[in-house]
């Protein structure tokens, strides 16, 4: 599409939210039926806090998150 002159809607996704300050999109996946991957859009050697309000990644990663 990039080659014809088109924006591929992934890259108007990553536009609109770098616009809108967002650092990662959780997603759904496409390799587990049900589950949900957490893509960031810049990575860093820094920690990352994790917003878990529901549990779900502690319920799979167990305590190899830091989450608030």
């Amino acid at each position: 599409m990039a080659n014809r002159g088109r924006i591929p809607i992934t890259w108007k996704l990553f536009i609109k939210a770098k616009l809108l300050a967002v650092e990662a999109l959780l997603v759904p996946s496409n390799a587990n039926d049900g589950g949900v991957n957490l893509v960031f859009f810049e990575w860093s050697n820094e920690t990352i806090q994790i917003h878990d309000p529901d549990f779900r990644l502690r319920a799979v990663y167990g305590n190899k998150l830091e989450v608030i």
